[in-house]
């Protein structure tokens, strides 16, 4: 059986990540042809990119001991779906760390995105993409892009859920939401 991880790749406070990672595990837990864990940033601590030499030259050992550790850790899986925020058109620093701290764990897997941000990540993606081909990873060609809107609700905090799940729901069903200038229904 097939095992992929879905790296969660913000590590801010109140972050939206955590509802396309849940929508992404709900998904994965109906299927029973691969199995999905969760590797969140936040419990994945590691230091600055700081090699004194690259890795390539080192048969992709690192110095660093939480580095090493990830690199193990991402040995193991057959692929990767990871939440990707923009932030200032580009992903997360702690994500571009991330894919720093493994070198030749990467090669050869697959990787799709999931981005959300002022156009639905597609900047962060755009960047993504071409450091997981620098990596030998393969990225599918087509991403899940939310942006994120705020919304008002009745207690004056934004609710960004509320927006999402319709649009989600929309989605599923084949349908634009009435206020959607996309021509298409699916992506």
């Amino acid at each position: 059986m097939l095992k992929f991880a879905m790296i969660i790749g913000s590590t801010r406070p109140n972050r939206f990540a955590d509802i396309p990672a849940k929508w992404i595990v709900d998904g994965a837990t109906k299927r029973d042809d691969f199995t999905l864990d969760v590797l969140d940033l936040r419990e994945h601590p590691l230091p600055f990119f700081n090699e004194p030499m690259p890795v390539g030259y080192v048969g992709g050992k690192f110095s660093e001991a939480a580095a090493e550790a990830w690199r193990h850790e991402i040995g193991q899986y057959d692929g990767f779906i990871v939440t990707a925020a923009e932030y200032n058109h580009a992903p997360t620093g702690v994500l571009k760390n991330a894919f720093d701290s493994a070198s030749f764990e990467w090669h050869r897997k697959p990787i799709a995105f999931v981005g959300y941000g002022g156009v639905g990540g597609a900047r962060a993606i755009e960047h993504l993409r071409g450091i997981a081909v620098e990596l030998q990873m393969a990225p599918f060609s087509r991403a899940r892009r939310r942006t994120i809107i705020r919304i008002s609700s009745t207690r004056g905090r934004p609710c960004w859920t509320r927006w999402y799940g319709g649009e989600m729901r929309s989605r599923r069903r084949g349908r634009l939401n009435p206020g959607s200038k996309n021509k298409r229904a699916a992506e």
